[in-house]
């Protein structure tokens, strides 16, 4: 982002790690990633408001081992 624009935002979201992925380099070591699913570009009120939302689902829907921590 931009550095005069401080009230936007990029997220990705990731989902599966996926591992052993070969580099050009010859010597180099295999490297480890994460699969992108999206990325948004959003400001700050969207985001707490985005957050708010989840943590009410999480709340009222998320299976208990997920709630322990």
């Amino acid at each position: 982002m931009e550095e005069e624009d401080e009230d936007t935002i990029q997220l990705g979201f990731w989902s599966a790690k996926e591992t052993g992925i070969e580099l050009e380099e010859e010597d180099a070591p295999n490297a480890v990633g994460y699969r992108l699913e999206t990325e948004v570009m959003m400001n700050w009120d969207s985001a707490i408001r985005l957050r708010n939302l989840l943590d009410n689902y999480i709340e009222d829907h998320a299976p208990d081992k997920y709630l322990d921590d």
